[in-house]
């Protein structure tokens, strides 16, 4: 069986929908293994801060939990589109490193120095998506590129 690398997804925001919360620990049973941690973060009060100050307060949290070792990918819709096949090949290219960790930043994006951190810039849609529902169809992915590996039917073209 080929499997995905341990895989990181990192947050900003801790709450999602409890509908969005299901399809996640649908997603998350279905995969052969414990593969994913999660990591989510908050400003605890951004009441009294500009806009640049919590997206620089909100940058420096995903990064710093980001392992050592780890292919940092930031997801951004200004960053590259992939297919299902593309992105099975990313994964098994990070295969090699201990983990791969995706970012996923709060309503405000990324900073430039967070994508200039990152390995590689991916956009999951031109759209603009709500951020916990990047966390679902980030986890469906990761999910179908498993299957994609293993011949399992889930994936058709």
């Amino acid at each position: 069986m080929r499997n995905i690398p341990n895989t990181n997804i990192i947050a900003i925001g801790k709450h999602v929908p409890k509908w969005v919360q299901l399809g996640i620990d649908e997603y998350t049973k279905r995969l052969p293994s414990k593969r994913i941690r999660w990591y989510t973060g908050d400003i605890k009060s951004a009441k009294n801060m500009g806009e640049k100050e919590i997206i620089k307060y909100e940058n420096e949290l995903l990064i710093s939990k980001v392992p050592s070792n780890s292919v940092t990918i930031a997801l951004d819709k200004k960053g590259h589109s992939m297919n299902n096949e593309q992105l099975c090949d990313l994964l098994q290219s990070c295969h090699s490193n201990t983990s791969v960790s995706f970012l996923i930043g709060g309503s405000l994006g990324l900073s430039q120095s967070t994508l200039d951190y990152s390995d590689h810039i991916l956009s999951l849609s031109n759209l603009i998506l709500p951020h916990a529902m990047v966390r679902l169809i980030l986890l469906e992915q990761l999910y179908r590129s498993w299957s994609i590996l293993n011949h399992h039917p889930y994936h058709r073209e």
